[in-house]
């Protein structure tokens, strides 16, 4: 399981309220959850979802 994964069912929020947050669709998380965060830029974009979280936290 991926970080964002673990970190999206540690905060109990779905895919669509992470996905309305970022500003992507559903899917999008879901690949990102399947595939892992790889990029900073990638990283940086779904901090926005989770408040008080370093995005260093996402990277895989």
């Amino acid at each position: 399981m991926t970080r964002l994964a673990q970190m999206r069912k540690k905060t109990r929020q779905k895919l669509h309220e992470v996905a309305a947050k970022v500003g992507v669709t559903a899917s999008t998380v879901h690949d990102a959850e399947v595939r892992g965060l790889r990029t900073t830029s990638a990283a940086k974009r779904y901090a926005k979802a989770f408040p008080g979280i370093a995005w260093q936290e996402l990277l895989d």
